[in-house]
């Protein structure tokens, strides 16, 4: 048994360890990523045969872990602990202070063991808005680039401008009376990434997102007014999953999170 990256050749056949529950392409995410500076993904072989999987995403001093799978047969053999541990000294020796991630309720306490200290929860909510929407959304343009960027930054305090760059401009912008952008939503980025610098902003933009659309909206704990409105709304809470870090903690801004991207960027 050992670890290594796994290599752009051996990414075919790596959905088999993906559970049919998480609805996950796998596959699909790594070639997205293969080649992008902040990845790295790693797997765990048995002869040829790929085992355990596992990747992180870097953004200067703060990295997320994602997807740590392992197959049915090789389980209960520390191989997640494993692939955890080789993603753990990686990003430590690129420089990374704050290594984050998103448990599930069963390995919650596997990271704690890890060292991990939990950081709130996100809650997963699911529904449709048949409502009005506010007619000061509009599609971002380039001129709103650099301001989305910097607003990610003041929200997230994570340098991930490289990777967001190809989802900006299929993105929207929320406006106020005096054509300011308040909050930016980009469907295309996982689950639709949405962030506000007020809640009138992030609680439309959630409106446009699931107007007469079923989705899901991932929000954090930390953000009352955003799962005040779910809630007041009738969208259904699905499932939570706990926030947790290593390391150095990162000054984010749960409270203008009004839509989670995607479980490895926060």
């Amino acid at each position: 048994m050992y670890i290594r990256k796994l290599k752009k050749e051996e990414i075919l056949g790596m959905q088999k360890l993906v559970p049919d529950e998480w609805h996950l392409d796998l596959e699909g995410l790594i070639r997205r990523n293969y080649h992008k500076d902040f990845f790295y993904p790693v797997a765990a072989f048995e002869g040829e045969e790929v085992v355990a999987a596992g990747n992180l995403f870097l953004f200067s001093k703060s990295a997320w872990l994602g997807q740590i799978l392992v197959d049915k047969g090789f389980r209960r053999r520390g191989l997640g602990t494993m692939i955890m541990e080789t993603l753990i000294s990686y990003a430590r020796d690129e420089g990374v202070e704050s290594i984050n991630l998103v448990a599930t309720k069963q390995g919650e306490f596997l990271y704690k063991r890890l060292g991990f200290k939990s950081d709130g929860y996100y809650h997963f909510y699911k529904g449709t808005y048949n409502g009005e929407i506010w007619a000061a959304i509009r599609p971002l343009e380039d001129r709103d680039l650099q301001a989305a960027l910097e607003m990610d930054y003041k929200v997230t305090a994570e340098t991930r401008q490289t990777m967001l760059r190809g989802y900006l401009l299929s993105g929207y912008k929320y406006v106020d009376d005096l054509e300011q952008m308040k909050g930016i939503y980009l469907p295309d980025f996982g689950q639709g990434l949405i962030l506000a610098l007020d809640a009138n902003a992030g609680i439309e933009l959630i409106k446009f997102k699931h107007f007469k659309n079923e989705a899901l909206t991932v929000i954090p704990d930390k953000n009352e007014e955003g799962m005040a409105f779910l809630n007041q709304a009738g969208f259904k809470r699905v499932d939570q999953g706990a926030r947790m870090y290593l390391g150095t903690y990162s000054p984010w801004l749960p409270e203008l999170v009004f839509g989670r991207g995607t479980a490895y960027t926060g």
